[in-house]
């Protein structure tokens, strides 16, 4: 099923209507998690969220992850000759991808097999449909001249294949809802714990930049882990939610 709307009166949502193959559907409840990713029922609930960077609106760029087999690893050249190679086909028009990187190659379980984290898309809304469907195409054009420059330009290569394409782009950031505490980035560098933490986390402040090149990085302590507290868990002005 999928959220089409939301019934919330005082506090409470009511109700939340899905689409499927049945049709419409009115599903009821006491309480309701929202397990959308974008925040779709608390934002058609009616509860306060932001979404996007302060001065413009944009949110950070999505990746869709692939994978070649057929990789003769002993033969790769390094990351920096791999990424001078990538920048001449860029500058040649014959790659067009904002990175100013391939992404280090992420090895798997299975020899010969490998993942990258390449492709980068640009300014689009992962609540909109037009937009994800214009990422989704994209994405996958990314991916077609990124595996053509890979055969034909690096070594161990040649014989290489597409094996797979993650069934749908990676979303790094939509709707943020506004909980009845919000987390923030010196909670995290700070490693700081809460008497309601519920989760705890400790990768870094990791913010791709929304109009191109660069990444914006914080690093939490060695061996230290920041808490999210339930707090940040319930959207402000909301019961059961």
């Amino acid at each position: 099923t999928f959220l089409v709307d939301a019934v919330a009166s005082h506090g409470r949502v009511l109700r939340g209507i899905v689409s499927s193959k049945s049709g419409l559907q009115t599903i009821a409840g006491e309480v309701f998690v929202d397990a959308s990713g974008d925040a779709d029922l608390a934002a058609r609930a009616g509860a306060e969220f932001e979404m996007g960077r302060p001065e413009d609106g944009l949110c950070q760029p999505m990746t869709l992850y692939f994978r070649m087999a057929g990789v003769d690893e002993a033969r790769l050249p390094s990351y920096e000759e791999i990424t001078e190679m990538y920048l001449q086909e860029k500058a040649a028009g014959r790659i067009e991808n904002p990175r100013d990187d391939v992404h280090r190659i992420i090895y798997t379980t299975h020899p010969g097999e490998v993942t990258f984290n390449t492709t980068r898309v640009l300014a689009h809304d992962a609540t909109n449909a037009a937009s994800m469907t214009e990422v989704e195409m994209v994405a996958r054009r990314q991916i077609e001249q990124l595996v053509r420059f890979f055969k034909q330009r690096v070594a161990g290569f040649e014989d290489a294949y597409l094996c797979s394409i993650a069934p749908q782009t990676g979303v790094r950031e939509s709707r943020r809802v506004l909980g009845d505490y919000v987390l923030s980035g010196d909670d995290v560098i700070a490693a700081r714990k809460f008497a309601d933490g519920v989760a705890r986390g400790c990768f870094s402040i990791d913010i791709h930049n929304p109009t191109g090149h660069g990444i914006y990085a914080k690093r939490v302590p060695a061996g230290d882990a920041y808490d999210i507290p339930y707090r940040c868990l319930r959207p402000r002005g909301f019961e059961n939610l």
